[in-house]
């Protein structure tokens, strides 16, 4: 009889979900539905657990999404460097 496979529980040194799933919205730069996320992190989180927590951090304010078809889209939320105020002042110079 083959040996059994040992399963893989999470421990502390793991990453935290939330953590996760925003460094890869971050380091995409692109709107992803929770699917496309399970799946691009290779099933680390279940696309139940990966709509939730992205549910979560649409209420909290730390990313933005919207309903595209029957799912929603969600994206991270870029903060704009000041180079606005810049722009402003130069537009009002001319």
């Amino acid at each position: 009889m083959p040996p059994r496979k040992t399963t893989v529980k999470a421990t502390l040194s793991d990453p935290d979900p939330t953590e996760l799933i925003i460094s890869y919205l971050k380091s995409q730069n692109r709107p992803y539905s929770a699917t496309d996320i399970s799946s691009n992190l290779h099933n680390k989180i279940t696309k139940a657990k990966t709509d939730k927590f992205l549910k979560e951090m649409f209420e909290r304010k730390e990313i933005d999404g919207k309903v595209s078809g029957k799912q929603w889209v969600y994206w991270y939320l870029q903060v704009c460097c000041g180079h606005s105020s810049l722009q402003e002042e130069s537009y009002g110079s001319q």
